[in-house]
């Protein structure tokens, strides 16, 4: 009877166990997860995902929302993919690595928790969104996991922003070539589309938010659209239709998050979410350069002018000149017209200079040749190489399509083959290729000098476009005050630090730098930097102030918008304890906005550094240490 009672209870506990399981794992459905906390690494930044109705989240630093909740999802084939789909699993790791860089510091640090969220769909199709939150960011893409022909229609990627906040945009789209706008997002129109990387600063000094995106590959690019009521999408400008990709995921969705802009700046988020370069690349070089100075219209040498802009290249440490696409016109044959530019690349050689060249994508010479087409490229940069050129400038790729997209990655990897250094003109925004290929050096996607200085927008600059990578912003000009726009001289130097560009390229010869005042300082300024601190009297569109250090050399440059004049003082103590510098110091001549007043001085780390600063103008330093 004993046994026969023991019998009856295992039976009740197993049916008991069974109907508890069918309740949990059929009727109930919270064996489905509907929420999830994700967080940086230092813990400040909160991801919320919710699938509770819809697919959402939201995002809060230090306790401060800065995006409210906000839709997720993509269409394909007419279905937005994660309608009703339910989270099944989530796999988490923690990243945390170092690579040489070229941004804004000598190393960067890839440190992020990862989250890969798994959905299964009503037809059991299987989809992942993966998020990475860093210390000031966070990054989501969504994986399709297959490589099949899909069409993808749209994205309802949302990010949601306090309406009180005030946004910097851009709204050329093809090349990013305009002054930058400023507005508060409630008095923003509707189906306002902006680039990518507009800048929002939240209201009550809160922070800021900049979004972008990293990683493309077979995918079209995106823009940022106003949807109204606080809200901006995904926006693939380019493809409004849809477009066909057999990529795997999408490219990243990247949220710059940062509480000052010292750390909106100091961010390598784009470049951390690209792939890590394959093979060595110890033959690039970053460098300073200046156009060509020496030839005449048939593209022959005119020895004198040529050899007295080299010997000045020399003096200001000037590693590259640059010559645009009118070498083509040299002869009505591509072959003759290398010919004459081999003899260019072999003289300046002898200085120890390289030289760049320029070609169109898709080419418009006379030929009707189109870098699109393999072959042809491939001859191009086959011939590039034999006339032995550092370089090519590759221009005119006003696209974000798959194909635009994708001709970036294909010109990259066969220059990278070669051994050639690449700079993109008349390009849309950058994304952090250059992680992945280092042989490119900058792009342009930006309003530079060639359209004369506008102060307010190289103040919008730093915090906006240049947030992903370099700008070919081509600065300085002596010789025609037109260029100097609403600036001063002194601004114009102040842009050659804080405008960063692998390839630093000066719109003026470097013999009229070389018998300047300004010669000693672009003798000394640098292409890459070790160290970058942006100043906290650094405002977006209004001023500002950077320190970047160049081994043991301290550089501190100032530029103003062009509102009123400013009284600043900036604390030394970016500077080395129990050291002495002597400082070279450019500052605005009130009488005359073309010259600069050079003096030399000795600082300590303690010391207050007083300046005066015109409308439109700057300040510039550099400090180097002395026996004490």
């Amino acid at each position: 009877m004993k046994e026969f009672k023991k019998s009856q209870k295992s039976i009740l506990v197993i049916f008991i166990a069974i109907i508890l399981g069918l309740i949990y794992y059929g009727i109930n459905t919270n064996r489905y997860i509907d929420s999830i906390e994700m967080k940086s690494p230092d813990g400040n930044i909160i991801v919320s995902l919710s699938n509770e109705d819809s697919l959402s989240y939201s995002l809060s630093l230090k306790g401060n929302q800065f995006i409210s909740d906000s839709n997720l999802g993509i269409s394909i084939d007419g279905n937005n993919i994660f309608n009703n789909a339910k989270i099944v699993s989530i796999d988490e790791k923690h990243n945390d690595s170092t690579y040489a860089s070229m941004e804004n510091s000598k190393i960067a640090n890839d440190l992020n928790n990862e989250y890969i969220i798994n959905f299964e769909n009503e037809d059991s199709s299987k989809y992942s969104i993966v998020w990475k939150i860093f210390n000031n960011g966070a990054a989501f893409q969504y994986v399709f996991k297959d490589d099949s022909l899909k069409r993808i229609d749209n994205e309802t990627s949302e990010f949601t922003i306090d309406k009180n906040s005030s946004v910097f945009y851009n709204t050329e789209l093809l090349d990013m070539q305009e002054v930058y706008k400023k507005s508060q997002i409630s008095d923003l129109k509707e189906n306002t589309i902006m680039a990518a990387l507009p800048t929002f600063k939240l209201p009550n000094n809160n922070g800021y938010i900049s979004i972008g995106e990293a990683n493309l590959k077979d995918y079209s690019g995106m823009a940022v659209k106003y949807m109204g009521d606080s809200k901006f999408k995904a926006h693939y400008w380019n493809t409004i239709n849809g477009f066909d990709t057999s990529a795997q995921s999408s490219p990243w969705r990247i949220i710059f998050v940062a509480d000052n802009l010292n750390n909106l700046v100091n961010n390598t988020l784009a470049q951390n979410l690209n792939d890590e370069p394959s093979g060595d690349f110890n033959w690039v070089g970053t460098g300073k350069a200046t156009w060509f100075k020496g030839y005449d219209k048939e593209g022959n040498i005119i020895e004198e002018e040529a050899v007295k802009n080299l010997q000045a290249a020399q003096k200001l440490n000037i590693e590259y000149m640059v010559i645009g696409n009118n070498w083509r016109s040299w002869s009505d044959n591509e072959d003759k017209a290398f010919e004459k530019v081999a003899k260019i690349s072999d003289l300046c050689k002898e200085y120890g200079v390289g030289l760049f060249i320029g070609n169109d994508v898709p080419d418009i010479d006379q030929s009707g040749d189109n870098m699109y087409d393999d072959y042809t490229r491939e001859e191009f940069l086959e011939k590039a190489k034999a006339a032995g050129v550092a370089g090519i400038k590759f221009g005119h790729i006003q696209m974000e399509t798959p194909q635009a997209i994708n001709i970036y990655r294909q010109i990259m990897q066969e220059a990278s083959e070669k051994e050639l250094l690449i700079i993109f003109h008349n390009s849309n925004k950058p994304t952090g290729l250059n992680r992945t290929y280092p042989n490119l050096l900058t792009q342009e996607g930006v309003k530079g000098m060639q359209y004369n200085l506008n102060t307010t927008n190289a103040n919008v600059i730093p915090y906006t476009r240049l947030l992903t990578g370099g700008a070919d912003f081509t600065p300085l000009n002596l010789s025609n005050t037109t260029r100097m726009g609403d600036g001063t001289l002194t601004h114009m130097l102040a842009n050659t630090i804080i405008i960063r560009s692998n390839l630093l390229t000066f719109m003026e010869s470097p013999y009229n730098i070389e018998n300047s005042d300004v010669g000693e300082f672009i003798s000394n300024v640098h292409s890459s930097w070790d160290e970058t601190i942006v100043l906290e009297q650094s405002e977006v569109g209004e001023l500002s102030a950077f320190v970047r250090r160049k081994n043991n050399q301290y550089f501190l440059a100032i530029q103003n918008s062009n509102t009123k004049d400013k009284k600043i003082e900036i604390k030394l103590d970016f500077l080395d304890e129990n050291k002495k510098y002597k400082s070279l110091e450019f500052r605005d001549d009130f009488d005359d906005k073309s010259k600069a007043k050079k003096s030399n001085k000795e600082y300590l780390k303690d010391d207050i550094l007083e300046v005066d600063i015109l409308a439109g103008g700057g300040f510039v330093s550099i400090f180097e240490e002395v026996e004490k």
